[in-house]
């Protein structure tokens, strides 16, 4: 009998500590905040979840490997498909936050800006000064990744030259690249997890 009663009250703790991980989640305390009457993008101020000091870049040291970026997501210490408190686990609580921005949350950080959709991450908006492996950058010029990458998944040449990489491994994603007319870049490359490729991704194979 006082044996069921230790198992009891152990299944009893193990329910509370479980519960007290799940109140401290930040996605939880982030959600707690939201008006869901309010659909328009708004700041948010709260410090459970904004760092204003956290003002450290997060990729200026960081060579992206190419590899795992395409076939992962990955960027640095983070990848696409990361939770929320995976994401801040790694990086800290954004700096800046606007709830509703698309159809999610985005973190802003000294560097970099990361889309969610829900609760998974599905963008990540990399800096100028992102440097990449086979010698890529940021501001490379169209030859130059097409050199590296190869010819694009898909291509559109409307409104200067865009192009995207489709990669079908852990996730799929998508890198997005953006060029005008003369090859040079527009904005810098930005990869997604599992877009439809309809509207402003609608290209043509190459």
């Amino acid at each position: 009998m006082k044996t069921q009663h230790h198992v009891l009250a152990l299944f009893l703790s193990l329910c509370w500590f479980r519960s007290l991980g799940a109140d401290d989640s930040f996605f939880l305390r982030y959600v707690g905040l939201l008006n869901t009457n309010d659909t328009r993008p708004i700041a948010v101020h709260s410090t459970s979840v904004v760092d204003t000091s956290n003002t450290a870049p997060k990729l200026e040291s960081i060579e992206i490997s190419l590899d795992k970026l395409r076939s992962a997501g990955e960027v640095g210490d983070i990848r696409l498909g990361m939770t929320m408190d995976q994401v801040v686990l790694h990086w800290g609580k954004p700096k800046s936050l606007y709830a509703n921005c698309g159809p999610g949350p985005r973190f802003i950080y000294a560097d970099v800006t990361l889309n969610f959709t829900s609760n998974a991450l599905d963008r990540i908006y990399l800096p100028e000064s992102a440097r990449f492996t086979s010698g890529l950058r940021a501001d490379s010029k169209l030859g130059d990744w097409v050199r590296v990458l190869g010819e694009p998944t898909m291509r559109n040449n409307r409104s200067g030259i865009s192009l995207a990489y489709e990669t079908k491994a852990t996730i799929r994603t998508v890198l997005l690249l953006s060029f005008d007319s003369d090859g040079n870049p527009r904005s810098c490359p930005t990869p997604w997890r599992d877009p439809a490729l309809t509207n402003w991704f609608r290209v043509s194979a190459p």
